[in-house]
C-alpha cells in the first residue's frame, strides 16, 4: 500500500503515526503544507518526503494554485490512498483535489473549537467531510460533531491517538523537586501551548488568586506561544512572581521527569480532542485539574481521577488549586486509578491499529463504490 500523508508541518504526533505505517509494511510520502522549515530529522528512513515547487499558502487567491501543484504531486507519486489533516487546511486541499479515497483525520479543535467555529470554518468543514471517503478522529465528541454535520457514523474510525506507556509512567521526581527547593511545596504543572485557545493566562490567573489561600503553591508553566508577552506582565506585576518557574520547550525526553516532579496537572483549554498532555499526566500516575469540555470529560470523572472546572471560570479553578493539596489520601488514590485508565485506553502501540484499520474501510468503500 502507498500512502500519501499531508499535515501542516512536524509534531510528536504526525511521527507516531509515520512510525507505525512503516512498520506495517506501508510504502508512505510526506507533504508538509509549511515544508520550508527545512529538512526533518528523525523520520522513518523509508519515508520519502516530497515539496511543493513554490512557497505554501492558504490565501484565498493561491487555494486555486495550491490545489493544482497537489494534484501534480499526487499524479507523481500514485497513492493508494491519502491520509490528511487538520479538515480546515490540508484536508481542505485534499478534498478540492478530487482523488479518492481519502481518508482526512480532525486534529481536534479543526472541529470542536467554539472560538474559531466560525461560519468560514463551518462551511470549510463541511465540505471537506463532503469528499471524505473515512474520517479519523481522536474522541467521541469528534465523532459527534461530524456526525451533527452530515457525515456518516458507520464511515468515522475513533481512537485517542495515545503515547509511550513505556516513557511515561510514575515516579518520584524527586532529584528535580529538590534542585527546584520544593521539598514542602505543592507543585502544579501547566504544558499547553501559549495560545488563546488553551487558556493558559487563566491557570496564570487562578494561580496567583490561589496562592492568597495556600502559600505553598508552585506553578511550573511549560511552553511558549503568542500570547507569551501578555502572560510573562500578568506574572510580573502578579506579586508572586517567585513561586511561577517558566520552563520553556520541553523536549520529550525530559517531559516524564517533568510530570513526575509535579504534584497536579492543569488544563484550561477551551477546545480539546483526546489531549496528548493530558494522557501523559495520566500515564505518569498524575491527578489532574482540567476544564469541563465535551474531549476532557471523555478522560475525567470527578472525584475519581481529578477534578473539573467550568471553562474560563478563574474564581472556582482558583478555589480548586487551594483546596486539592489538603485532599492527600484522595490524591494518592487517583495516582493509582490514572496509571490504570492510562494503560486501558491511552496505549498508542493498542491504540494504533485503528489506524490501519481506517485505511482498510477505505480501500474497501472505494472498491464498492
Amino acid at each position: 500500500m502507498k500512502v500519501l500523508y499531508f499535515t501542516r508541518n512536524d509534531s510528536v504526533h504526525d511521527r507516531r503515526f509515520l512510525s507505525t505505517m512503516t512498520l506495517a509494511g506501508i510504502e508512505v510520502f510526506l507533504l508538509r503544507l509549511y515544508s520550508e522549515s527545512g529538512p526533518l530529522l528523525g523520520l522513518p528512513k523509508t519515508v520519502k518526503e516530497v515539496r511543493w515547487q513554490d512557497k505554501p499558502s492558504m490565501e484565498n487567491r493561491r487555494i486555486h494554485d495550491r490545489v493544482v501543484e497537489l494534484q501534480r504531486i499526487i499524479q507523481e507519486t500514485q497513492p493508494d490512498l491519502i491520509h490528511a489533516g487538520p479538515l480546515t487546511d490540508c484536508a481542505y486541499l485534499a478534498a478540492r483535489s478530487g482523488f479518492q479515497p481519502l481518508v482526512n483525520m480532525s486534529w481536534g479543535s479543526d472541529i470542536l473549537a467554539a472560538g474559531g467555529w466560525n461560519f468560514r470554518n463551518k462551511k470549510t468543514v463541511q465540505r471537506t467531510l463532503e469528499h471524505s471517503t473515512v474520517l479519523i478522529g481522536d474522541c467521541e465528541a469528534v465523532k459527534q460533531r461530524a456526525i451533527g454535520l452530515g457525515f456518516p457514523a458507520d464511515r468515522i474510525v475513533i481512537f485517542p491517538w495515545g503515547i509511550d506507556l513505556k516513557h511515561f509512567s510514575p515516579g518520584s521526581g524527586g532529584d528535580l523537586r529538590k534542585k527546584w527547593g520544593y521539598d514542602k511545596e505543592f507543585v502544579i504543572l501547566s504544558l499547553r501551548s501559549w495560545e488563546p485557545i488553551y487558556g493558559v493566562e487563566v491557570v496564570v490567573k487562578s494561580f496567583i488568586a490561589a496562592t492568597r489561600q495556600n502559600p505553598a503553591l508552585r506553578l511550573l508553566l511549560g511552553g511558549t506561544g503568542a500570547q507569551e508577552e501578555k502572560i510573562r506582565k500578568v506574572v510580573c506585576e502578579s506579586g508572586v512572581e517567585d513561586k511561577i518557574r517558566f520552563l520553556g520547550q520541553i523536549p520529550q525526553t525530559e517531559l516524564p521527569e517533568i510530570y513526575r516532579g509535579s504534584d497536579l496537572y492543569v488544563s484550561a483549554s477551551h477546545s480539546d480532542g483526546s489531549s496528548v498532555t493530558l494522557m501523559e499526566a495520566l500515564a505518569c500516575g498524575k491527578p489532574v485539574l482540567v476544564s469541563d469540555i465535551p474531549g476532557n470529560r471523555e478522560w475525567v470523572t470527578e472525584g475519581q481521577n481529578g477534578w473539573l472546572f467550568r471553562d474560563s471560570n478563574i474564581h472556582q479553578l482558583a478555589n480548586l488549586m487551594g483546596s486539592i493539596p489538603k485532599e492527600l489520601t484522595l490524591l494518592n488514590k487517583m495516582a493509582v486509578n490514572n496509571r490504570q485508565l492510562a494503560v486501558e485506553k491511552a496505549d498508542w502501540k493498542k491504540n494504533s491499529k485503528s489506524l490501519i484499520r481506517a485505511y482498510d474501510l477505505a480501500l474497501k468503500l472505494k472498491g464498492s463504490a
